[in-house]
């Protein structure tokens, strides 16, 4: 409002005649000059009718018309203008001119207004940041019913105190939102209800609410009922319309969606396979923060996946990742570093990062740190630590863990010898579906070490597993045809058995097929052969290979006599702990 300070000419011509007629004329002037409530409203919805021409004149037009009637209390007016300051609209950006008018509105019970302070005392825009003040302020608009400021007040009670006690606050001020029509509200409180995170589940209710958002295009509801969709959850299976809802989520830069028709078309699902389309979305995902996004473009660009091999780039993407505490990333770098691919070896690096994820609850980090000090590979061999990690990690489930697991209770590494213990947990992992442990366990029943003595379960076992690939219990199971354990004795079958390993390039197959030729035993004798195979198997530094192929060196059979090399042979099974290769060398006299 206009003052008498800003009218000197005529405050000085009203203090002329006298005092009382000064102050009439100064009443007067100013009545003339204060707008009347019907022109503050005009000015208002001519910069109204300015802005939605959305022109950079229109634009300053409206901010100049809004701040003339903000300035005389006009409250609409004072938010609008508030807005202007806030986007940079009309005026040059100032935040914190903002947060001025926004509050000259807010003094006058503006909701609008103390919803858009509670937000920038949320987010520290345009003043110092404070939650208190954040809830103070969305406090005052929710008691007038704003839906928005219902919603934001519901996230703050959750985010700062997420006490029982929060959650029901919170959950009550998103239910009147939602029946409001906001659409965040909605969203989250079917989430809640779906989780039931410190609140009975109501699918149905929970349903009813993500559809509404849903429809109100919330993108998180788009891409949550995507999901669903995918998996015909709570909704009839439709790839088609999860790829619909993920496309439209895309439209409006949601990173996740992104990555999820980056996934569609990678994999087929819904989408014709374009490899150049998945890249391209999944980088994009990435490049806005979705994590899995990278972390999926490494698995891609690694040796067998689906793009173009580049472990370089893997190496790129899992680094960037795993910077941020992704636990996989972490894993799958430290692989690289530990092995060289991609990258320089750095063991103590790989190390490190099998630590991180480890910690995390990454179950194959946890066995690959655990084989580490098993080994004494980068840390100080710790038999005790390797138990710990691969117990860890069996207890997440990994079978491959509870196999390892199983040795180390069968041969009392880091922890005492439980031979009952290592076929309890071979069973467990069995039942998962791994081969070794079921090849392992079938070992204890043969024996009757940890479970009582069962032969023919053991050959079942064996012959179960033999019959899906698996190498080890072929070999074992053509040692019982051999000697009749547990099955009739019949060595062609041991052949047949140990010519299916060797043909997959197994070292222990190799070697016992070889000693077949060698003596004849259910195939015709065959030195050369005998000798070739052993050659194979002991390329593989077969320490029992190394050992015959010296004798064939030595004594000519299969191969022509070379006693140096025979020797060099038998040495080097010596030093793989093969007593016979050894007493030969002392026999023979080789240093």
């Amino acid at each position: 409002m206009t003052t008498a300070r800003q009218l000197p000419v005529k405050l000085h011509q009203a203090l002329s005649p006298s005092e009382t007629y000064a102050i009439e004329i100064v009443d007067q002037t100013l009545s003339d000059l204060v707008p009347q409530p019907e022109q503050l409203e005009v000015w208002f919805q001519e910069g109204c009718e300015h802005f939605q021409e959305a022109t950079v004149q229109a634009y300053d037009r409206a901010a100049t018309l809004w701040r003339r009637a903000a300035e005389h209390g006009h409250l609409e007016s004072q938010f609008n203008l508030a807005d202007c300051y806030s986007e940079g609209e009309g005026v040059a950006q100032n935040l914190a001119l903002a947060v001025h008018w926004w509050k000259r509105a807010a003094e006058h019970k503006d909701a609008d207004a103390q919803n858009a302070l509670g937000q920038c005392y949320w987010t520290g825009k345009g003043v110092e940041q404070s939650l208190s003040a954040a809830r103070d302020w969305w406090e005052l608009a929710a008691k007038q019913g704003h839906p928005e400021a219902q919603y934001w007040l519901g996230l703050c009670y959750l985010e700062s105190r997420p006490s029982d006690e929060n959650v029901v606050l919170a959950l009550g001020l998103w239910k009147a939102s939602a029946e409001s029509g906001n659409r965040d509200a909605q969203y989250r409180l079917a989430m809640c209800l779906i989780q039931g995170d410190k609140v009975s589940k109501n699918e149905e209710v929970a349903m009813k609410w993500l559809v509404k958002a849903q429809e109100q295009g919330q993108v998180d509801a788009m891409v949550q009922m995507g999901k669903f969709y995918l998996r015909g959850q709570f909704v009839e299976e439709s790839v088609s319309t999860a790829v619909d809802l993920w496309q439209q989520a895309v439209l409006v830069g949601h990173a996740e969606a992104h990555f999820l028709v980056g996934l569609c078309y990678l994999r087929g699902d819904g989408l014709q396979v374009n490899l150049i389309k998945a890249e391209r979305h999944l980088s994009e995902a990435a490049m806005m923060g979705n994590l899995e996004a990278g972390h999926v473009l490494g698995l891609e660009r690694w040796s067998g996946g689906r793009l173009p091999e580049d472990l370089e780039s893997a190496v790129s993407y899992w680094t960037r990742v795993a910077a941020t505490g992704h636990a996989g990333a972490q894993y799958r770098l430290g692989v690289c570093y530990f092995t060289g691919q991609g990258c320089e070896i750095d063991i103590p690096y790989a190390i490190e990062l099998w630590a991180k994820a480890a910690d995390q609850d990454d179950q194959e980090a946890q066995l690959a740190i655990a084989s580490a000090y098993a080994m004494g590979e980068g840390v100080s061999r710790d038999f005790e630590k390797s138990f710990f990690w691969c117990r860890s990690s069996a207890e997440l489930g990994n079978s491959q863990a509870m196999m390892k697991l199983g040795v180390h209770y069968y041969c009392g590494l880091g922890v005492p010898e439980n031979k009952r213990a290592a076929v309890r947990v071979w069973e467990k992992a069995a039942d998962e579906g791994d081969l070794d442990a079921q090849c392992a366990l079938a070992g204890c029943y043969r024996k009757g070490e940890g479970v009582k003595q069962d032969l023919t379960r053991a050959v079942q076992m064996w012959t179960e597993a033999a019959h899906t690939g698996h190498v080890a219990s072929r070999n074992a199971l053509a040692g019982c045809y051999v000697s009749g354990s547990g099955v009739e004795r019949d060595e062609g079958m041991a052949v047949r058995l140990w010519q299916e390993s060797a043909g997959c390039g197994d070292s222990e197959g190799q070697y016992n097929l070889a000693a077949c030729y060698f003596f004849g035993d259910g195939v015709v004798q065959d030195r050369y052969e005998a000798a070739r195979l052993w050659q194979l198997a002991a390329d593989q530094r077969h320490p029992n290979a190394l050992h015959w192929l010296g004798i064939c060196y030595l004594q000519g059979q299969g191969v022509r006599k070379d006693l140096s090399l025979g020797k060099s042979l038998l040495q080097a099974a010596a030093d793989r702990g093969v007593n016979a290769a050894r007493d030969l060398i002392n026999k023979t006299g080789v240093d």
